[in-house]
């Protein structure tokens, strides 16, 4: 609801919103009740503006991890055996002969967890601006940002498995709070004359944010029921745990704009900031980010007025830097911690502590350097076209490092080389009407090439992601590679008979796989001396994709209205580690059928072992890349107005139907090629990861 006067306006809105886990009902659901409200007021004959807005949420959740990768209900699913039943005769839940440490009866698991979480925030901010005279002006923004956080566990008694045992009823109990205020100052100038156009800005900005926390838990619950599970009815006083801490970042930026223009046909642009942050320590604390825009209107000259077909051309060039303070506070200190540090004297155990990681004093900020030429054009009133060339070079790259075991402590975050990324971009559009029928067509294309140039250790690379317990140093940052390119043995081809086995020898003779049988993977011995191992590994796969593209399609006849956008990117690849291949016992996926079960049964997939004495299935190896190209239809919506409704003082009704993620089109056997990932250098590998769900959508506005 909005309204006001000549002077002032307000604005007032509330939603509510009820999900219940597709995954697991019951065990997993999102409600969250949203109020908004602002107001805006104009004084001194406009020559003063204030205004304050203020959101209030509040949200009740339940809550599951479906991407754990040990012993999350996904990939619990996808390795648990499939004759293990869900439930026994007798009601219990099944147990597995066969599989066993985190793989464990996934419907089971996720009836054992109980948690809650409830979380409230509140945002408010005010603002003053004052016009001083016609082209200067001030204005002032205080913000605040208030979290407050509970959540609840509960921990049954149960059986899983022989190595997933609980014996006694726990509870726990978490809260946390958060605080943040910023404050912002800005001095516009602003000034026209004749065919001149100048726009200066000075600021700055302060941000403060306080988080702390409190944790405690305890065994012994009285009442073993998820709703009685208060610490005070835990009754085992030697469980009581209880922890916490605060954690503080401050944020100061000062920056600066120019903005000139002449006639609108050239246009340029400057920007400089400096920005300062706690996350590093005095040496570093500063980062300065400039950046220069230019731009012609090349239509607006007198030798365009003749060429009626082109009804827009611009030519753009930029280049600029912004900084990157993601690592988490205290990065540049060695923290000291006390967890599981206990130490006996005495056959006492007493306290004890020890640095939790190593300090790095000297890190600074992260810059990403870019450099723009693009070009934009419309013509003949119903086309548009745009075309991006761009270099970006991540300097300073911010990395955890690994450095000496002497050291003792966890490695640090460190600036560790630089990472250039080069592309070109396109964008067509297309749209026309004929009488009540009118349609648009958008569709953009981004090619992109990724390279490390430096890393800033001496080995000149750093180790990434791990698959399992026995799959390390899958990924790699390296020079002159693409990052988290996967790191691996060249498979080629399966001995089919003994005799292969004892003919694939290097140049002097050696059987290069002694131990190998028949159906067991050919390795690759790029080294040639004679045996395969961490000297023999390379890169097997790129999970950068070669390009990404979109396509946006609009109809509409009436008062009816039909679109559809696709996504997709081709040219990546995925390391499918969706299979605990450390667990011998684990389930396969169905393409296991057309495993080597004798000479010249398969030329892809090994025979199938639990010693695996080869190691077929505990080297990363390339059998285990996939390409990970695909096309989705991520939305298709279907709308109607409904108009001439004001006599009963409605302006409009629209209702809608629409689905997201109706198919996919991909070779990849996982569930869903597009992984996204968590940490840059574990790109492109699958653990197992929640699928985008297919949803349908009805709904509906009204405006009165």
């Amino acid at each position: 609801m909005s309204g006001g006067a000549e002077k002032s306006a307000y604005n007032l809105s509330a939603s509510y919103f009820n999900q219940e886990g597709i995954y697991a009902p019951g065990k997993s659901n999102f409600n969250r009740l949203t109020l908004r409200e602002s107001t805006d007021h104009v004084y001194l004959n406009d020559h003063l503006k204030i205004g304050q807005s203020l959101t209030i949420s509040l949200v009740n959740k339940k809550g599951i991890d479906p991407n754990n990768i040990f012993g999350g209900p996904i990939l619990g699913a996808l390795n648990m055996d499939p004759i293990t039943p869900v439930r026994n005769a007798d009601g219990t839940f099944g147990e597995s002969a066969y599989v066993s440490q985190e793989v464990v009866n996934p419907v089971a698991k996720l009836d054992i967890t109980n948690s809650r979480y409830k979380y409230n925030r509140i945002a408010a901010n005010a603002y003053a601006e004052i016009m001083f005279f016609k082209d200067l002006k001030f204005k002032s923004t205080i913000a605040s940002e208030m979290f407050y956080d509970e959540s609840w566990g509960y921990t049954p008694i149960f059986r899983l498995n022989a190595a997933t045992i609980n014996s006694v009823t726990g509870t726990s109990k978490s809260n946390s709070n958060m605080m943040a205020l910023t404050y912002e100052n800005i001095l516009t100038y602003n000034h026209e004359f004749g065919k001149h156009n100048v726009t200066t800005m000075v600021g700055n900005t302060l941000k403060t944010d306080e988080w702390s926390n409190l944790v405690g838990s305890k065994q012994g619950l009285i009442v073993a029921d998820p709703y009685y599970a208060y610490l005070d009815l835990a009754k085992n006083e030697t469980s009581a745990k209880v922890s916490g801490g605060i954690n503080q970042h401050a944020l100061v930026s000062y920056f600066g704009r120019l903005n000139y223009s002449y006639s609108d046909k050239y246009m340029f642009t400057t920007t400089f900031r400096a920005d300062g942050s706690t996350r590093f320590g005095v040496n570093n604390r500063f980062g300065y980010f400039p950046s220069f825009s230019a731009g012609w209107n090349v239509s607006n000259e007198k030798f365009m007025e003749n060429m009626r077909e082109i009804d827009m051309l611009k030519l753009r060039a930029s280049w600029g830097k912004n900084g990157n303070e993601n690592i988490g506070d205290w990065q540049y200190l060695s923290t000291i911690s006390f967890g599981a540090r206990g130490y006996t004297f005495n056959d006492v155990i007493y306290p004890g502590a020890s640095p939790a990681k190593v300090s790095n004093p000297d890190v600074k900020w992260e810059a990403s350097e870019q450099t723009n030429i693009g070009i934009d054009v419309r013509f003949l009133k119903k086309f548009n076209a745009s075309v991006d060339y761009y270099i970006k070079s991540t300097t300073d790259f911010l990395v955890v490092v690994k450095s000496s075991d002497m050291n003792g402590a966890p490695d640090a975050f460190s600036n560790a080389g630089l990472i250039q990324n080069k592309g070109v971009e396109f964008l067509f559009g297309y749209n026309d009407k004929r009488g009540d029928l009118s349609w648009n067509v958008d569709f953009n294309i981004s090619f992109n090439k990724n390279n490390v140039v430096s890393v800033g250790n001496d080995e000149g690379w750093i180790s990434g992601a791990s698959v399992g317990t026995a799959m390390t140093n899958v990924t790699r940052m390296e020079v002159d590679r693409p990052i988290s390119y996967f790191f691996g043995y060249e498979t080629d081809g399966i001995f089919q008979n003994s005799a292969e086995v004892l003919a694939h020898t290097s140049t002097d003779g050696t059987v290069i796989q002694p131990k190998a049988l028949p159906g067991d993977f050919r390795y690759n011995d790029l080294n040639n001396d004679g045996t395969i191992d961490d000297k023999d590994r390379t890169m097997i796969g790129n999970p950068n994709p070669d390009f990404t593209a979109g396509l946006t399609l609009g109809l509409t006849w009436k008062n009816i209205s039909l679109s559809a956008f696709f996504s997709g990117m081709y040219g990546n690849d995925i390391f499918n580690g969706t299979r605990r291949w450390d667990l011998p016992m684990s389930n396969y996926q169905s393409n296991v059928i057309n495993r080597w079960v004798g000479e010249g049964t398969s030329t892809t997939y090994p025979r199938v072992s639990t010693t695996d004495i080869n190691k077929n299935f505990s080297r990363p190896s390339s059998f285990f890349v996939e390409d990970g190209s695909f096309a989705r239809l991520k939305n298709l919506t279907l709308g109607y107005n409904i108009t001439g409704l004001q006599k009963y003082l409605i302006q409009n009704i629209k209702v809608y139907v629409a689905a997201s993620n109706l198919f996919t089109l991909t070779n990849y056997s996982g569930l869903d090629p597009e992984i996204g990932s968590g940490w840059v250098l574990g790109t492109g590998i699958d653990y197992g990861v929640y699928p985008q769900p297919r949803t349908y959508t009805i709904g509906g506005s009204i405006t009165f």
